[in-house]
């Protein structure tokens, strides 16, 4: 899609999306064969999803992480998409999989996660 779009954006001479999709190209290649554990969640999802997998709440977890219940709930309704489950539970038990997986360099960097806290 990137190279449909940088083709696109050379035909039409529109310099504003080739720089964006030229970026999007440069960090694609950059980030080449990276790619987290948690992945195809965020880091952010999936620092929702360990609190949802210690039995925390929407609330609960709104609390701890400083944001609202309603961006808890629309956090755990992407991760139910992305991986396919019905069930906080189905979430949980993913995580611990994950986690299982993870080295402890990939889990204290989530822990810290980019939001510099912990």
């Amino acid at each position: 899609m990137l190279e449909a779009a940088l083709a696109t954006a050379r035909r039409l001479n529109s310099l504003p999306i080739l720089r964006r999709a030229e970026e999007l190209d440069r960090s694609a290649r950059s980030r080449a064969g990276e790619q987290e554990p948690w992945h195809p969640l965020s880091a952010r999802e999936f620092e929702v999803a360990r609190l949802v997998a210690q039995g925390m709440t929407n609330a609960e977890i709104a609390g701890e992480l400083f944001l609202s219940p309603k961006t808890v709930s629309a956090h755990i309704e992407h991760m139910l998409d992305k991986l396919g489950v019905a069930r906080r539970a189905e979430i949980a038990a993913w995580t611990s999989t994950v986690n299982a997986r993870a080295g402890s360099d990939d889990q204290r960097a989530v822990a810290a996660g980019a939001h510099g806290r912990r």
